[in-house]
């Protein structure tokens, strides 16, 4: 899986995001949110499938499991786990992440 490099100043401002987001600030959230759904179509693209259901595949995936996020680790190998985790699910008709049956 191709990964862009992120800068240090940059990993630090994801890693403040989450932790805010934590604390449920929702401008930090947001912000976080858009780095995935960023990162996880970069992802996508190079590997040769659609970016839409790659993001949106991570950003459920992040939203469930947001609180699992330990700040004193690394968030950008976090985040590229749960996009690895997302990204072969992409599209599929039912989430394998335990959101089979809800509402459409």
């Amino acid at each position: 899986m191709i990964r862009e490099p992120v800068s240090p100043a940059a990993a630090g401002a994801l890693r403040d995001q989450l932790r805010a987001a934590q604390a449920g600030a929702e401008v930090p959230y947001r912000e976080a949110l858009a780095f995935v759904a960023a990162r996880a179509a970069a992802a996508a693209t190079a590997e040769g499938r659609a970016p839409e259901p790659a993001a949106e595949a991570a950003l459920l995936l992040l939203h469930a499991h947001r609180h699992t996020y330990d700040p004193r680790r690394d968030p950008v190998a976090w985040v590229d786990a749960i996009i690895a985790w997302a990204l072969p699910r992409a599209g599929r008709a039912a989430p394998a992440w335990g959101l089979e049956g809800t509402a459409d």
